[in-house]
């Protein structure tokens, strides 16, 4: 949200002159974030005023004048000008070399240096308004600012009184604080910090007791708090006054028309949204009924900007003559809105429903500056102070506007605040400081709180603009006094060491995967906890076996996830898009619905790998190097016959966790499930999905030191033929129960040909042996050799070499 400091300075005695450092850290220490301050002068560093004292033609350029222009204390310097409406003694805007305009008003911004134009030196150049942001020219004149009576030399920023700040505010900061969301809540906030007078404001206006009426129908259920109209004719359509203009510019908006900008500058100011409906458009016998309730599903409405969307029965619309008029709460329809020809109004001020609000605005992907402070639960005691500031503002352009009747008032929702009892002692208890009971007062008073001092309590009643889901417990108060006083100004104690609550074997473990991991290679990805009902589907689950969100952010999240997968496809397709190949990983939380109070919460950690010509034994390396890593023991790989429905069915593994827990699986992603994420031209992507809650249940072995073996070692290569079957892992066991001598056996080489036969492959391994007791001889070799291969035969297997 962009907002004048200017303008907020105004409903306070804050005189202060602050740096852009110092305003923000004003109110990002005590009120809300503030992403950066925007100074108005800095646009028009090193332009001033300039006086014309002498012109001429250019000798080599016939469209173009050479002009003598005083500068004040800088001096008089030569520029070369192309403007129709140049004149001696004539004051100009001048922008002198190192300022940056923006060349006939369109482009980016260009950085000026002293030039030679067509053999005439240049120092600068004298601008046009469009050039320094100053409105639009006719034609090719120069800005004429002689009506000013500048002096030569006087910076553009005094000429123009460019001397503001524009605040932009992080609204995620502002989520619980819809007062805020004004120049006038913010002025609140800077009153309260600078312990200076804050003057609200409190528009007045005289209002018929008879005449012209809306006639409201209301069949929404509970959407409505507030809804006040009030007929106004006599109205011209025309620009708003100059001063209206531009603090809506400052705030981010373009003007329109006098109407439309006083009901934008209205919401700015004091932060409720308003709507102006033409009375000829939704009038019938100059009578004017407004029905609200529940869309037709499925029934267009065409809104403001040419936007058609098809509306849903839990959609909140004002209908006239039958038809949609408008989306309540968040935008107009293109057939209830000003037009040129308007001379009659109907001005809406009213508060709706937050949740339905959000709702309707997430469906339909509509975000506006209303529907962005309708959402925040507005408070409904400030919509008739909005209509009668409107009107004020409305007086400005047009002064002869009429009244045609009483305010039509609609209240159905008139949530009073409730007085809170805020123990003193608790204040310091929260804090741990010691804040002058008048000081705490003080603060809550200038915020607007009523507050009565009791012995030993404070008995608070909070404003109704901070009573709408705000300010509810005594806590909240405490905040309120803690901020401003400034949690920054807090003292750091020691407090005695107390229980965690945090699972700190937990956060350990993650780390250490974390590390391990990313050292490997591995990228690490983290994605939402939801997906969509789609995405199930497109890994062959059933969605109704997902926890499914009641008021889910948008139709891509409305399941709760079962499996990482999804959203590491959706991770590879985007990857791809720039690498060949890559390898990721993601630490993250899974919900299964198991039929009980709360579903199962497991953390898994998945690992994809993508995009290279053996992706599983890639993955597979990786994983039982962080196997090895975490010094798990008990974790044996065995061939899959019930893999999750994502997998091939005939390539993947699982890692059984002491033979009866599975601790993860592994595999090739079935060919279709790759089709349904747009990666069937990548080669066959592989997947694992550990459960890292097991490892958080069983306590890690121990690694022991082991004293360095200095006997030497002997050292075989093995090749054996077996089947596609036989798996590495049986065949590890064998060498290694084939001697008692056998330290280490290294995988070398897997390789399936024609001259092997079909359905088979010859697996080679490097076989250490080594004893703690003595020198090992060539027999105790022979003999290790022999029992391997008298073991493997068991199995099948034949040894190449051993005949």
């Amino acid at each position: 949200m962009l907002i004048s400091y200017n303008w907020i300075k105004s409903f306070t005695s804050f005189k202060d002159k602050l740096s852009p450092f110092e305003i923000r850290n004003l109110f990002s220490w005590h009120s809300c974030e503030i992403d950066e301050v925007i100074s108005e002068s800095e646009a028009f560093d090193f332009m001033v005023a300039g006086h014309i004292k002498e012109i001429k033609k250019h000798e080599n350029a016939d469209s173009l004048s050479v002009c003598q222009v005083d500068l004040g204390k800088i001096g008089t310097h030569q520029i070369v000008c192309g403007g129709d409406n140049l004149k001696k003694d004539q004051i100009v805007a001048v922008a002198m070399p190192k300022a940056k305009v923006r060349w006939h008003g369109e482009g980016d911004l260009i950085e000026l240096s002293k030039t030679k134009i067509r053999g005439e030196e240049s120092f600068g150049m004298i601008c046009a308004a469009e050039e320094i942001g100053m409105g639009k020219s006719k034609d090719k004149n120069i800005l004429d600012i002689s009506h000013t009576k500048a002096k030569a030399g006087t910076p553009l920023s005094e000429v123009f009184k460019k001397n503001d700040f524009i605040l932009d505010i992080d609204n995620k900061t502002l989520t619980n604080r819809p007062d805020l969301w004004s120049a006038e809540g913010l002025a609140r906030e800077l009153a309260t910090i600078t312990k200076t007078k804050f003057t609200a404001l409190n528009p007045k206006a005289e209002i018929p007791t008879t005449g012209e009426q809306v006639n409201l129908i209301d069949e929404s259920k509970d959407f409505i708090h507030r809804f006040q109209t009030l007929i106004i004719e006599n109205l011209e359509v025309k620009e708003s006054p100059k001063e209206i203009q531009e603090l809506l510019i400052k705030s981010g908006v373009n003007p329109k028309n006098n109407i439309v900008d006083a009901t934008n500058y209205v919401m700015y100011e004091i932060g409720q949204p308003m709507h102006a409906y033409d009375f000829d458009s939704v009038s019938v016998n100059n009578k004017v009924d407004f029905t609200i309730k529940k869309a037709n599903k499925l029934e267009k409405l065409m809104l403001l900007g040419d936007q058609e969307i098809e509306l849903q029965d839990f959609d909140n619309v004002l209908y006239v003559k039958g038809k949609p008029q408008i989306l309540l709460s968040i935008k107009g329809g293109v057939n209830s809105g000003v037009n040129e020809n308007t001379k009659k109004i109907v001005l809406e001020s009213a508060v709706f429903d937050c949740k339905q609000t959000r709702k309707s605005s997430t469906h339909h992907h509509v975000r506006t500056d209303s529907s962005a402070r309708y959402e925040k639960q507005l408070d409904a005691h400030n919509t008739q102070r909005a209509i009668f500031r409107c009107l004020e503002i409305l007086k400005l352009s047009c002064p002869d506007l009429k009244v045609s009747g009483p305010l039509q008032d609609y209240f159905p929702v008139n949530n009073q605040p409730k007085t809170i009892s805020l123990p003193i002692h608790k204040i310091e208890g929260y804090m741990g400081v010691k804040v002058d009971t008048k000081e705490s007062i003080r603060i809550l008073e200038s915020l607007d709180f009523k507050v009565t001092e009791k012995e030993t309590t404070l008995e608070v009643t909070p404003p109704t603009f901070r009573s709408t889901g705000d300010i509810n417990i005594y806590q909240d108060l405490i905040e309120e006094i803690a901020r401003h006083y400034g949690y920054h100004n807090l003292e750091s104690k020691i407090k005695p060491h107390t229980k965690s609550g945090i699972n700190l074997k937990q956060r350990e473990l993650e780390y250490e995967v974390r590390e391990h991991l990313s050292n490997l290679g591995m990228y690490e990805v983290i994605n939402y906890n939801f997906v969509s009902e789609k995405d199930i589907q497109n890994v062959n689950l059933d969605p109704k076996n997902h926890l499914k969100l009641f008021n889910s952010l948008n139709t891509e999240h409305t399941h709760m996830r079962q499996t990482l997968l999804i959203n590491m496809l959706k991770n590879c397709h985007l990857n791809h898009k720039n690498f060949d190949s890559f390898e990721l990983f993601e630490i993250g939380r899974t919900n299964t619905e198991i039929g009980e109070f709360f579903p199962a919460e497991e953390e898994k950690l998945g690992m994809i790998v993508s995009g290279h010509k053996d992706n599983f034994l890639i993955l597979k390396g990786y994983l039982e190097s962080l196997i090895n890593t975490l010094n798990l023991k008990g974790i044996k790989f065995q061939k899959s016959d019930d893999a999750s429905s994502y997998f091939h069915p005939n390539k993947t593994g699982k890692y059984m966790y002491q033979g009866k827990n599975l601790f993860a699986e592994i595999g090739y992603i079935h060919p279709l499930t790759q089709k349904n994420f747009d990666l069937k031209d990548q080669t066959e992507i592989a997947y694992a999905e550990i459960n890292l809650g097991l490892l958080h249940k069983h306590s890690k072995d121990i690694k022991k030191f082991t004293e360095i073996n200095n006997l030497p070692a002997l050292e075989f290569d093995l090749s054996i033929i077996v089947e596609e079957k036989i798996l590495n892992s049986q065949i590890i066991e064998i060498i290694n129960k084939s001697s008692k001598d056998v330290v280490n056996i290294d995988f070398a080489d897997c390789y399936r040909g024609a001259n092997i036969g079909e359905n088979l492959k010859s697996m080679t391994y490097k076989i250490k042996l080594q004893s703690k007791e003595r020198t090992l001889e060539s027999k105790d070799l022979e003999s290790a050799q022999q029992n391997c291969y008298k073991n493997l035969e068991k199995i099948g297997g034949f040894v190449r070499g051993s005949e």
